[in-house]
């Protein structure tokens, strides 16, 4: 595959987080969709590396945000929290 096609991964990827970063700060609903990863893409491309690995902490920022959400949630409907933010804002689509 070519250096566009990576290229579109990467932006595929980018434009996820940035939806579920600004679902999580505006304190709405995260539908996180899986990605399709084209088949045959081959290996990565050396040029994307620095933008890949940038994508990858990006990544790790956000499940970090998602993983620390759902506690709140969950902490929240322990103690018996009955307002709206307190409530199950996450969805895994992937099942």
């Amino acid at each position: 595959m070519t250096l566009a096609t990576w290229d579109r991964l990467l932006d595929e990827l980018e434009h996820g987080l940035d939806a579920v970063e600004a679902a999580l700060a505006a304190g709405e609903e995260v539908v996180v969709a899986e990605l399709a990863v084209p088949e045959g893409i081959g290996h990565m491309p050396l040029e994307v590396g620095p933008r890949a690995k940038a994508v990858h902490r990006r990544l790790q920022e956000v499940e970090l945000a998602l993983t620390l959400a759902a506690e709140r949630a969950r902490q929240a409907m322990v103690l018996g929290d009955s307002s709206a933010a307190a409530g199950p804002a996450l969805f895994d689509a992937r099942g």
